[in-house]
């Protein structure tokens, strides 16, 4: 129970670190499109 429960949270890591990744990127198509 105590590993599956520290692999989730590890899980959820990477999913808030691929969208704190994705997310600048964004802003800049989004900037470039808008100029």
């Amino acid at each position: 129970r105590g590993l599956d429960h520290a692999f989730k949270h590890i899980t959820f890591n990477i999913e808030l670190v691929k969208d704190a990744a994705a997310a600048p990127s964004t802003e800049v198509e989004r900037r470039r499109a808008s100029a």
